[in-house]
């Protein structure tokens, strides 16, 4: 250790009341290891450098010790320096200098920081003066090989996705970070809510609580005072969090009061508080049915989650409806969803190779407490992977709004919900899709909008003639105009997508189809056409054999399903017990008659009427045959009973031959869907190998889901295949495993490496699913709008064999405008 040394410093940069000009201020303190105190005179130089190593001011202070001590307070203003932000991350190098009396050098000490101001105001958090939206994401450190161990490529690796996904502020759950960590959200720009390592769950929040008892007061100041001392110069610090459900009481009355003494410009948060007046920001945990009525009051802090939308397994459904109401009301500034990354560790199956992850109850012996998969609540897999949801995220964080007008003037609202960055950062492309085929395109001009301004701008589109069965949409995208930090140029930071009103109603004619012939008997129905074999299993209500110019098409044929595998919110809420008689419904059901007649053009109708005798619900499945092949499937369900509990799903499943390995869909897309998680999955035309249709949750669950579906195809490398066509739409999933092997006894009862293919594609064809939720994964049930309720329904498609060199959109585009019956 140097005999006279500097032993600390903490910088102030205070902005004035136009946030124009800095007041830097540096509080240094110095100590010395001498025999005595030095009689000479030593002194502290400042010096400022911008980001080019430009000198931008200088300030010198003589000191003097006194009982081995002595402090410097180095001030000095900057003019309309450059300011530091999660856009604009500015940062300036600082040098503490420290000579002798002689001028001599005798350290050196090195810090990047930042000019900005961080205050409550009017109930609102602002930087520089902004009100700012908190984008945000709990992270634990952790990697899937070494644990808690984080390699510095790591931690790059999360900001780039972060910044990749909008993401602008991460809270350091449940404790401080890494130091590399903050230089990186230093430079990059990002947010920190940096929180204290204090955390007594298991204590209860009673009287038993820890935060009560002033015999650990010592204990929760040391750990909150550590924090603050060692992350005070990083500007990307805004907030400090004083720990995580360890109850509430005057340990932490004791601590805010000490970091508002030491600290004064950044507020302090504590999630136990809850609207009580020792904390400057009021941080619930998934406080859905709270939040609007927070956001009604008028208040004078704001409110921002400090968890919320919980990220577990298959999940993250309603984000959208979040920021509806956050957006509504001024003193709401958003949250942190939890988490960012499954904590599971990386193993490889010893037989197949196949990797999986490890978590609670596979580490020490058998009965080793844990809390299984519940740690798996990650928007990225432990490889950092995305989950399907954080593309749901990417969507409803973004900083750029499109919003249509009276459409006959072709106008177009542009929103720019940056907080420091003009429109003029970015390229705005834009293009008609005709069912997903891009039949125009073009470019905005460089657009001059102001942050937190809007612009109206008329977009010249094309006035096609209307074909039959085809959707058209306007398209909008994004991108960065150049590199900026973590951000490549041509990054898409911002989507949208608009049903055009261009429609035809015009019917295409279907000629007469071939004659068929029927062979009836008291076990099956037999149908045989020109290219095709249908066969009938009048016992058990189902299509036996599809045969197409003497290929097997089907493996089994359709039954009505009203099941899905549990996802991890579905064992919180206790849907499996819940909804068991929707599994008993599908597993046992009751073939109660099988009508067959033959229509006058050649048409041939068979109706079976199922009854589910676990519940008084019953659905009537008519196939309607045509001479070239082609099915129409009328489904009509009827409830019985409104007491019955909601649906998880309504729909049939069939399996088809696993040749059939190419997935080919226009619908929503390309990524995986849900009800109530779609607003980023737009119409469009997807092709995907099936393989692929599936997303691999660290423990097996419901997957794969896609909804909105105009057509599906499904075809061999040869393209030969099936079409499934929507009347009007369909919801799919279509994988290698069956459902069973993905359905769990409990939460985390199975791995990705217990789990088998089957040798078929499984296909849903529903007419939905019950949302998969998101509010937290104990209790919260999908919200309302997005429940199948016990009611009843109707939907139908067409099903339709398709030899190689056959043009399948044009084929589903004719059959979506016939007039079939």
């Amino acid at each position: 250790t140097p005999k006279i040394r500097i032993r600390d410093f903490f910088v102030h940069t205070d902005l004035d009341a136009q946030y124009r000009n800095a007041d830097l201020k540096v509080d240094v303190a110095l100590r010395h290891h001498l025999a005595r105190n030095p009689s000479a005179k030593f002194a502290v130089e400042l010096k400022l450098l911008d980001r080019k190593k430009r000198e931008v001011a200088t300030v010198s202070q003589k000191i003097k010790f006194h009982e081995r001590n002595a402090r410097a307070i180095l001030q000095t203003t900057i003019e309309n320096p450059k300011k530091w932000t999660d856009e604009t991350p500015y940062l300036y190098t600082l040098l503490l200098i420290l000579k002798d009396a002689h001028g001599k050098v005798l350290e050196v000490t090195k810090n990047r920081i930042g000019f900005r101001k961080i205050e409550i105001r009017n109930g609102q958090l602002l930087v520089n003066g902004v009100p700012v939206y908190i984008k945000g994401v709990d992270r634990h450190e952790h990697n899937e090989r070494t644990g808690h161990v984080i390699s510095y490529a790591s931690m790059i690796k999360d900001i780039s996705l972060m910044k990749k996904f909008n993401i602008n502020a991460v809270r350091t759950s449940h404790y401080p970070n890494d130091p590399k960590w903050y230089d990186l959200c230093d430079q990059y720009g990002i947010y920190l809510v940096d929180e204290a390592n204090i955390e007594s769950h298991g204590m209860g929040y009673g009287e038993r609580s820890l935060a009560k008892n002033p015999d650990w007061m010592a204990a929760h100041l040391d750990r909150i005072q550590r924090m603050v001392e060692r992350d005070k110069n990083h500007p990307s610090v805004i907030i400090w969090s004083m720990g995580n459900e360890a109850g509430d009481g005057i340990n932490f009355v004791r601590a805010s009061e000490w970091i508002h003494h030491r600290d004064p410009d950044r507020p302090v948060q504590y999630e136990r508080a809850g609207e009580k007046s020792y904390v400057d920001i009021v941080a619930p945990m998934y406080p859905w049915s709270y939040l609007e009525r927070y956001g009604h009051r008028w208040q004078q802090r704001p409110l921002i989650m400090c968890e919320y939308a919980h990220a577990m397994g298959n999940s993250n459904g309603n984000l959208q409806d979040y920021w509806n109401i956050i957006e509504r009301y001024p003193n709401l500034q958003g949250g942190f969803i939890w988490d960012w990354v499954d904590q599971g560790m990386a193993r490889f199956d010893s037989v197949s190779g196949k990797k999986w992850w490890a978590y609670g109850g596979d580490f020490g012996p058998e009965g080793t407490p844990s809390d299984g998969n519940f740690c798996i609540n990650g928007l990225v897999l432990s490889d950092r992977t995305p989950h399907p949801a954080l593309w749901e995220v990417k969507k409803v964080y973004q900083n750029i709004e499109f919003e249509t007008v009276p459409f006959a003037t072709n106008q177009i609202k542009i929103k720019n919900k940056y907080a420091f960055t003009n429109l003029n950062q970015f390229v705005i492309n834009y293009f008609v899709q005709a069912n997903g085929k891009t039949i125009f395109k073009n470019k905005l001009p460089i657009l001059n909008v102001a942050p937190r301004r809007d612009t109206v701008v008329t977009i010249p589109l094309p006035t096609p003639l209307p074909e039959p069965a085809v959707e058209y949409t306007l398209n909008f995208s994004a991108k960065a105009r150049e590199s900026h930090g973590a951000i490549p140029q041509g990054t898409e930071v911002a989507t949208a997508q608009f049903m055009l009103p261009w429609r035809s109603d015009d019917k295409a004619e279907i000629p007469q189809t071939p004659k068929m012939k029927v062979k009836k008997s008291r076990r099956q129905i037999k149908i045989k056409g020109q290219d095709f074999e249908f066969v009938f299993d009048r016992k058990h209500g189902t299509v036996t054999s599809f045969k197409w110019q003497n290929h097997e098409l089907l493996k089994q044929g359709p039954l009505p399903d009203f099941w899905r595998a549990p996802t991890d919110n579905d064992f919180g809420n206790k849907m499996p017990e819940r909804c068991a008689c929707w599994k008993d419904a599908t597993y046992h059901r009751k073939v109660v008659s099988v009508n067959m007649e033959k229509i006058d053009n050649g048409q041939v109708r068979i109706a079976v009427h199922f009854k589910f005798p676990a519940t008084q619900a019953s659905m009537l499945t008519v196939y309607n045959v045509f001479g070239n092949g082609l099915l129409k499937v009328d489904n009509a369900f009827k409830a019985g009973s409104r007491r019955l509990p909601e649906l998880p799903r309504l729909g049939l499943r069939l399996r088809v031959d696993k040749r059939l390995s190419v997935a080919r869909w226009f619908g929503r897309g390309p990524h995986e869907n849900y009800r109530d998680r779609k607003s980023s999955a737009y119409l469009g035309d997807y092709t995907l190998p099936v393989e692929k249709m599936f997303f691999p949750y660290v423990s097996p669950q419901e997957t794969g889901y896609r909804t909105d579906t105009r057509w599906l195809a499904l075809h061999d490398s040869s393209g030969n295949g099936i079409l499934f066509v929507g009347n009007p739409t369909f919801d799919f999933s279509a994988l290698r495993y069956p459902m069973e092997e993905l359905e769990r006894k409990y939460r985390g009862e199975k791995h990705l490496n217990q789990i088998h293919e089957g040798d078929f594609v499984e296909v849903m064809i529903d007419y939905g699913q019950t949302g998969v939720g998101g509010d937290n994964s104990w209790g919260a049930e999908a919200h309302a709008q997005y429940v199948l309720l016990p009611q009843d329904y109707n939907y139908s498609f067409y099903l339709q064999p398709f030899t190689a060199g056959t043009d399948i959109k044009a084929l589903a585009e004719k059959i979506r405008s016939s007039n079939l019956k």
